[in-house]
């Protein structure tokens, strides 16, 4: 029986549909994560409210199949002073991948599932938690009002990326909500039917592009 193959996320992100190419972003080797100390006037946030979430999109190449979902964000620790945020450190939970595409009882939900869970893509069984921590952020003008900057975990490895984001900071909550912006899975070492593969039918190679968003709310 024939497999469905996706491109996988997940960091996150993630953030849904087709198109996002266009905010492709390119990773780097991952940055020196400096915590800043707490003063009189930090206020930490650690609980993370329902619906915060990483939208991803993947499909095979120009687009074709395309297939979306979320992951949920965990947990979250972050540190804010002054009205600055300062420290974040957001666990992702890769054993909640899911797929809008399908209803959860359908055979073809838990096969999609069930492959972006395998070996093959986020080897779950083995790598249940992704991680993006916080390395620099700053104030930028525009649809989006500032530059984030961390260190994005997935399979283990650790690869720098930078994005934009609306950061709202209150007295009791931390609401992130990021543009949709596009990366290369295989940075992270996910490298399953991936573009330039040998030999491999054109029909069963999947774009080397995931394309997320974040939606993250972290209350005291």
């Amino acid at each position: 029986m024939k497999k469905i193959i996706i491109t996988g996320f997940a960091f996150a992100a993630l953030l849904s549909s087709c198109g996002g190419a266009e905010n492709k972003i390119e990773s780097e080797e991952a940055k020196e994560v400096k915590h800043e100390e707490a003063k009189a006037t930090t206020v930490e946030y650690a609980t993370v409210k329902e619906g915060s979430v990483v939208t991803w999109m993947g499909s095979h190449l120009a687009g074709v199949g395309a297939h979306h979902g979320t992951v949920t964000i965990s947990d979250a620790k972050l540190a804010v002073t002054d009205g600055k945020l300062e420290n974040a450190d957001f666990v992702i939970d890769m054993t909640s991948i899911h797929t809008t595409d399908f209803e959860k009882e359908a055979e073809e939900y838990g096969k999609l599932v069930g492959h972006l869970s395998n070996e093959d893509f986020f080897n779950v069984a083995n790598f249940a938690k992704a991680n993006f921590v916080l390395t620099s952020i700053e104030p930028i003008e525009g649809e989006y009002n500032s530059k984030v900057t961390g260190n994005l975990t997935i399979l283990g490895v650790d690869r720098s990326i930078t994005f934009d984001a609306n950061i709202t900071i209150t007295e009791n909550e931390v609401t992130i909500a990021s543009q949709k912006f596009t990366f290369d899975r295989t940075q992270w070492g996910n490298e399953y039917n991936k573009e330039g593969t040998e030999g491999l039918s054109t029909d069963y190679i999947i774009s080397n592009d995931i394309t997320v968003s974040v939606e993250a709310t972290v209350a005291k």
